[in-house]
């Protein structure tokens, strides 16, 4: 449609904002289906984004490309972003998508960069609402369509600095610059690359450290970490949860010279059972996860600790309270 008509114009725009609440509504469908199931399956994202493109970007569009049709031709009218911290969860999200949608096209970034070029390699699917979503709630959505991005957060920084400062033609950008955004675009590249692996170390390192627990002795002499703490916490308390921000203040506060393996721990949390029972008794509403059993029993046990960690009133009393069924106490000095 060529805007060089007045009449043609205000048509387009006329149409657009009668079509704009369906877009709103459309984009509201899709952030919450997915969100709800990005929940259910215990994928950690960064954020999930909708908007409706405003008329004046739609305009501007039309005018920079040139649609013959606008309306169909822009697929990017209702648009979802979701940004991941990692690659595979990229591709688990396209897989969620997939499910989740009809989808009627997908396009990988990075296959369409080719091996020589740098830029910004996310994946966008062009959906609509199948037979699935029926009712009045859905009424008139089902012929509307809505772009789904889905990237990690190195590509959507790449993106969003890459869209400021060469929005309209790579073209036009002089040769230095452009290759200097290209460095840029390898060096996040590279980036994400050493993030993934380093996340894949991780998990690796936390599957070797919970296979030994079937072996006592070899679990216990493995050093003190955020895994192999989480591994002993699951071990010790089975039916308990991990408290990780907890956690976390856990390893901050512990004196690592002192406990150098998990044997030292387990000694200390073994030596304060009695206290830590008889608390319990009468505070169960304190002990809802394994980790909080070992920072009450780290109380009782290392007055070092017990000056860090900032126990509430309830339990500072009771560390003096119980103390008395410590034997042996240690972790005075």
């Amino acid at each position: 449609m060529s805007l060089e008509s007045g009449n043609d114009s205000e048509i387009l725009k006329t149409r657009y904002e009668e079509l704009r609440s369906g877009y709103e509504n459309l984009v509201k469908e899709v952030t919450f289906t997915l969100e709800k199931k990005l929940n259910t399956e215990g994928l950690e994202i960064v954020s999930i984004m909708g908007r409706v493109k405003t008329l004046e970007s739609l305009m501007e569009k039309i005018e920079r490309k040139q649609y013959s049709n606008p309306l169909a031709d822009v697929t990017d009218l209702a648009g979802v972003r979701v940004v991941c911290q990692f690659t595979p969860d990229v591709k688990t999200v396209d897989s969620i998508v997939r499910q989740l949608f009809s989808v009627l096209e997908s396009e990988n970034k990075a296959i369409a960069l080719g091996a020589d070029h740098m830029g910004y390699s996310g994946t966008h699917h062009l959906i609509q609402l199948d037979e699935r979503y029926k009712g009045s709630r859905y009424d008139g959505l089902d012929i509307l369509k809505c772009e789904i991005q889905v990237r990690t957060i190195l590509q959507d920084a790449w993106a969003q600095i890459n869209h400021s400062l060469v929005y309209k033609s790579e073209a036009s950008i002089p040769e230095r610059e452009r290759r200097e955004l290209n460095n840029v675009s390898a060096l996040l590249e590279v980036a994400q690359t050493i993030f993934d692996r380093s996340r894949k170390m991780r998990k690796r390192y936390a599957e070797e450290v919970k296979e030994k627990q079937n072996t006592p002795t070899e679990f216990l002499s493995q050093p003190i970490d955020r895994e192999t703490v989480a591994a002993y916490t699951s071990w010790r308390y089975p039916d308990l949860p991990i408290n990780e921000n907890l956690q976390e203040m856990l390893l901050e506060q512990l004196d690592h010279n002192r406990y150098r393996t998990l044997k030292k721990l387990d000694e200390m949390i073994s030596m304060a059972e009695k206290a830590v029972n008889a608390y319990k008794c009468v505070a169960p509403e304190l002990f809802k996860s394994g980790t909080d059993h070992i920072t009450k029993s780290l109380g009782f046990t290392d007055k070092n600790f017990r000056k860090k960690h900032a126990f509430g009133p309830r339990t500072s009393q009771a560390l003096s309270d119980y103390e008395k069924l410590v034997p042996n106490r240690r972790g005075d000095a």
